[in-house]
């Protein structure tokens, strides 16, 4: 609802304002296209609108599942950069529902550039596999397996101190938002990294 605290008569007149300014907004020469109103109800015209959802999910499946050529990694990270470089609605916070698929999408995007990276480095293109996973890691320095991908890149093109920092980063993340130690895995990845040892498992 869009406003929960209001009865129906009040909340509808509310509505109906705000549709009656959208609609003045989204006038062009006396009528407005894009919304249609009904004894159904109201509802904007799909064929006027377009969404970048579906480009988004595909680039997800993209990166989870690996392009077919070098090429198309050039421009799923040229995507990124251009059409995906921020939070998805990030100032709508009152809508449930919208809240939970973007948590989802968000959870799903950092999935896909995590499963990008390790590909890219067991291929030896470091500097793409350091580009997706550091980009992982900056949507989600909480998730374990986006810091070790970042160091594993890291340490993979000889920048061990800033592996170094990436692991404190993360376990100073864990410690204060969920009272966690690091998993053993990512805290054998630091050991690794201290005693000069390479593995991209």
């Amino acid at each position: 609802m869009l406003w929960p605290a209001a009865d129906k008569r009040t909340g509808a007149k509310s509505f109906y304002r705000v549709w009656g300014d959208l609609r003045s907004l989204l006038s062009q020469q006396g009528s407005c296209p894009y919304l249609i109103r009904s004894r159904y109800g109201c509802r904007l015209d799909p064929d006027l609108f377009e969404s970048d959802l579906d480009e988004f999910e595909e680039l997800i499946r993209c990166l989870l599942f690996g392009p077919a050529d070098d090429m198309a990694w050039e421009r799923a990270i040229a995507t990124i950069q251009g059409s995906f470089g921020s939070v998805l609605l990030p100032t709508e916070r009152k809508c449930e529902a919208i809240v939970v698929f973007r948590d989802r999408l968000d959870a799903e995007f950092v999935d896909g550039l995590v499963a990008a990276s390790r590909r890219l480095l067991v291929r030896g293109e470091l500097q793409g596999a350091l580009w997706l996973a550091r980009e992982a890691f900056q949507r989600d320095a909480g998730r374990e397996d986006a810091a070790a991908a970042l160091m594993r890149a890291q340490m993979a093109t000889d920048q061990r101190s800033a592996a170094v920092q990436t692991f404190f980063a993360c376990r100073d993340r864990l410690s204060r938002t969920l009272g966690l130690d690091p998993s053993p895995a990512l805290a054998a990845l630091y050991r690794q990294l201290l005693e000069g040892e390479l593995s991209f498992a």
